[in-house]
């Protein structure tokens, strides 16, 4: 508990290997900031769930752009970098 009196949050679980789950402490990712639109922002935050909830295989947001970007830097330089 905290000092005043509410439960501390949960801490993330760590994997086998004590890396954090996800990618807030890998440090192969880098959290990023951008822009979008609020009606396509939330068109796709739509799709994502409406995805999960018939088949279970959408990618969530983060995951998603990361896909996007990549795509792009193959179509503009050929090359994907990693």
């Amino acid at each position: 508990m905290d000092r005043e009196g509410e439960p501390a949050p949960a801490r993330r679980q760590r994997g086998a290997g004590g890396e954090t789950e996800g990618k807030r402490g890998n440090p192969k990712y880098s959290q990023t900031t951008a822009y979008v639109a609020k009606k396509i922002y939330s068109a796709v935050q739509i799709a994502i769930i409406k995805g999960r909830e018939t088949n279970g295989d959408h990618p969530d947001y983060s995951t998603l752009v990361e896909q996007l970007l990549s795509d792009w830097l193959k179509r503009k330089n050929g090359v994907l970098t990693s």
